[in-house]
This record gives C-alpha cells, sequence and structure tokens, in this order.
C-alpha cells in the first residue's frame, strides 16, 4: 500500500471531491479496498488540514451520493478558520512528506547519515 496513493481530487466550482482511484488500487494484497479507503480518509484529512491553515474552515459531506460509491467525500470552503497549534504542527509535516507527485527535498548527505544532524536540519527548516 506504500505511496500508492489510491485517490484524486477533482474542483469544480467552489467544490473539490476526493474519490477512490480504481486504477491504484492493490487488488491481490487490498481485495476488499480497506487500506485505500484508510489511505483516501488520510488524504482527506491532509486536504482538511491544509485548508484550515489557510485560513478556511472545511465543509465535508462524507460519501454525500449512495449511487457513486467511488465518490468518498466533497469539500466546500466554509468560513474562516485560525489553525491552532498543533493543527499548524501537522500541516507542516504534511508539507515536508515526500512522494512522488512532487519533487523530494532531499537532505544534505550527512544528515542523512546521522540522525542528530537530520534532527538539527529538520529544525533549522522548520523555523
Amino acid at each position: 500500500m506504500h505511496n500508492t496513493q489510491p485517490w484524486t481530487f477533482a474542483v469544480s466550482g467552489e467544490e473539490i471531491s476526493v474519490r477512490a482511484d480504481a486504477n491504484r488500487k492493490l487488488r491481490f494484497s487490498d481485495p476488499e479496498g480497506r487500506q485505500q479507503l484508510i489511505s483516501c480518509g488520510a488524504a482527506l484529512f491532509n486536504l482538511t488540514t491544509a485548508l484550515r491553515c489557510h485560513g478556511y474552515e472545511p465543509v465535508v459531506r462524507v460519501l454525500p451520493d449512495p449511487g457513486r460509491l467511488a465518490l468518498l467525500a466533497t469539500v466546500r470552503l466554509g468560513g474562516s478558520s485560525t489553525p491552532d497549534e498543533h493543527t499548524a504542527a501537522l500541516n507542516a509535516e504534511i508539507e515536508q512528506r515526500p512522494h512522488r507527485r512532487r519533487a523530494r527535498r532531499r537532505l544534505p548527505r550527512r544528515a542523512r547519515e546521522h540522525p542528530s544532524a537530520l534532527r538539527a536540519t529538520r529544525l533549522r527548516l522548520a523555523a
């Protein structure tokens, strides 16, 4: 399941749709789609966290159309939102997470070899 990113986002008007992507489902290791659904839920969580950190309170409808099983949620922008410190910290981690759809920021070789140097580099980048 690692890094298959089995979801898609689509924007239509003022609504963001979160859909399960059947082409990325792992048919043998996840035949029931349970892990795919968990991954899509994590993507939805990351989306709502990012929206809060950009000043919007997300309005989420989960499984908004029973006839369209791949449509897992819709998100609209609600009123203003100010993230608490925990939400801001989560968002900072989300932005740093390397994945295939975005170029990975490489740490210096020294930081990759020494955990204390890695921690110092992360603290410097987070500041």
